[in-house]
């Protein structure tokens, strides 16, 4: 039988709202960011730390589609229990890379489609906390102490309140470390879907309430991943690889494994590149900012960087460790390397999702929930899980098994917080840019890819490389650097060349005459 494969993405379509900005726009102050994030589709960084003495809030996004960027800079909140590091009203806003410690509620959402990516929280009553936040998705985080880590409806001790029903459809959790709670996670007015994260060292780990379906509020009869079961781009599916590439040559030998793979059965969505796929590649990045925003978090993008991300379980090939280190979760060197992610990938989804509009086949799955004083995961009922790892229940099984299906060993540790970015001023980007030729080596040249190991057991720690200064960047804020470096090479050896000859010829017309006897 033969395969039907998708293969490079041209077109796609995103929910009605507005494109976000090209530029980011610096800011340093609670009221200087707000103002930038008021408006639809804005694009913020936060320029340095911010310290809020005030009750409420310190940075509001408002704008729909807005994007706040905190180049793991600190949001301080010094009045404790009446601030909020950043409240969230935009509906499909984006808030990324940013710290924040000592509010009474680090990060509120009170909007839908919100994507909140490798935010560290530290907070007294509730790190994140949901507020009618259908399709809320936290990738990355790290959350630590507090009442509850992050809430979906609890009350201020965590606990369900009797006859809650969905307020918040469509939340996604996905490898997020919580740590230090009353309660870690406590889903009342949520039935989220939680995979590939540690809740540890809490009182209680998860709490799941019973929460039933709302009139009016739709997608609330089960977990669900709007990322997923309703993509937002042509053939993104939960088994199907996400490639993230530009115009160079990293990004082609990639591509060139393509015609290899794909009488294999081999499927990919791949960005555009090309010209006259502004539109699209538009679309894509769109996408990606909303549901797998760890793939163009690395050093490079858009230089020669290639990328590729399994959105059934969230692995990435590359992930940014540093302001200039690469974290590989893969090994991606070769076809067969990749051949071999896709069939993970697609087992992944396999195990977990389902085709139609209900897609999610397991709440819970592939967690590690241990550790927690009182009980791992308590629940009311009515959610499915599978391969969890955990010991202490209250009314939980995964499926096939009593309780959880592995029980816990050591413990994961809390990871150590990143140190804040380099801001680099960014020129505007053309309306339709054309693919710029890559930068070619300036002398002496960096050392190719390193050699790295055999492939990894899932569970080992990433490896780290060292990226050279010059190839950081911010996909869609700069255009890749023309290879004018060749041309002043090129120069610099003519004029030595030059200097040679007219040394060569001043010292042949001072050389004394031969002696002729």
């Amino acid at each position: 039988m033969r395969s039907i494969v998708v293969l490079v993405l041209l077109s796609g379509s995103l929910a009605a709202g507005p494109a976000r900005a090209q530029r980011s726009e610096p800011c340093d102050s609670c009221q200087g960011c707000s103002a930038l994030l008021a408006q639809p589709g804005a694009r913020a960084e936060l320029h340095a730390d911010l310290v809020h003495e005030g009750t409420g809030p310190c940075v509001v996004v408002a704008g729909e589609g807005a994007l706040f960027d905190g180049l793991e800079r600190e949001i301080r909140c010094t009045a404790g229990g009446g601030a909020v590091g950043i409240r969230v009203e935009g509906a499909r806003a984006l808030v990324r890379n940013v710290h924040v410690l000592g509010a009474g509620t680090g990060i509120e959402v009170a909007a839908p489609d919100v994507t909140l990516f490798h935010a560290w929280v530290e907070a007294q009553d509730a790190g994140i906390r949901g507020d009618g936040s259908a399709g809320l998705r936290v990738t990355r985080g790290v959350v630590r102490g507090g009442q509850v880590g992050i809430s979906l409806g609890g009350d201020a001790a965590g606990a369900c309140p009797a006859g809650a029903t969905v307020r918040s459809p469509g939340v996604v959790i996905g490898r997020t470390h919580v740590e230090g709670a009353r309660v870690g996670i406590a889903a009342c007015e949520a039935l989220p879907v939680i995979r590939h994260s540690t809740v540890v060292r809490n009182e209680v780990g998860v709490v799941l309430g019973r929460a039933a379906p709302a009139e009016g509020v739709p997608g609330g009869e089960g977990p669900d991943d709007p990322c997923l079961c309703r993509p937002p781009l042509e053939g993104l599916a939960p088994g199907v690889p996400v490639m993230f590439v530009s115009a160079c040559p990293g990004s082609e030998a990639h591509k060139a494994w393509l015609p290899e793979l794909t009488p294999r059965g081999f499927q990919a969505v791949i960005r555009p590149a090309g010209p006259g796929e502004a539109e699209a590649t538009r679309a894509f990045d769109a996408a990606i900012d909303r549901c797998l925003p760890q793939l163009t978090d690395a050093v490079g993008i858009p230089g020669c960087v290639p990328n590729y991300a399994c959105p059934a379980d969230d692995r990435t090939f590359k992930v940014r460790a540093a302001e200039r280190e690469l974290a590989r979760e893969l090994e991606l060197d070769d076809p067969e390397a990749l051949f071999a992610f896709w069939e993970s990938c697609r087992d992944a989804a396999a195990a977990h999702y389902r085709q139609g509009e209900d897609c999610v086949v397991h709440a819970l799955h592939d967690n590690v929930i241990c550790g927690n004083t009182r009980v791992d995961v308590r629940s009311a009922g009515g959610l499915s899980g599978a391969d969890n790892t955990c010991d202490t229940v209250e009314g939980w099984s995964d499926a096939g098994v009593a309780a959880c299906g592995a029980s816990c060993g050591d413990l994961p540790t809390l990871p150590a917080p990143p140190t804040p970015r380099e801001r680099v001023e960014r020129a505007a980007a053309a309306p339709t840019p054309a693919p710029a030729p890559e930068p070619a080596p300036a002398p002496p040249p960096p050392p190719a890819e390193p050699s790295f190991a055999p492939p990894r057991a899932a569970d080992a720690g990433p490896e780290y490389v060292f990226v050279p200064r010059g190839d950081r960047g911010s996909r869609g804020d700069t255009p890749e650097p023309s290879e004018g470096s060749n041309t002043v090479w090129l120069v610099v050896g003519f004029l030595l060349l030059a200097a040679v000859v007219v040394v060569l010829a001043v010292m042949s017309r001072r050389r004394p005459p031969s002696d002729p006897g």
